[in-house]
């Protein structure tokens, strides 16, 4: 990270950017991927999020943050927390183990 807020504020503003073409480029590749096949549509939402799954597994952190939640819940709620930071304009989950840090949340 540049040690001059000058910089600090274009990285900030980079990062800004870099998500916004992301998340407009995912919107539009779903809608046009919906124009063209619905049953492509859902094989690629399936194979994303059984992929996101995967990495979760492998990486030890499926089971979610919230005490008591199951596996079947857990990974429902980490669906539905992948949809939202994937097609809205929040980059970041409300905490940070739903970004898949190991890191607690201050």
């Amino acid at each position: 990270m540049p040690d001059t807020s000058a910089k600090r504020a274009l990285t900030f503003f980079l990062l800004f950017v870099y998500h916004g073409a992301q998340s407009l480029a995912k919107t539009l590749a779903v809608a046009l991927l919906a124009q063209v096949n619905w049953i492509w549509l859902v094989a690629y939402t399936v194979a994303d999020h059984l992929a996101f799954q995967l990495y979760k597994l492998v990486r030890g952190d499926l089971a979610y943050w919230i005490p008591g939640l199951g596996l079947p819940l857990s990974s429902l709620v980490r669906s539905l927390i992948k949809v939202v930071v994937d097609f809205t304009g929040k980059p970041f989950a409300p905490v940070s183990e739903g970004v898949g840090t190991h890191e607690a949340s201050a």
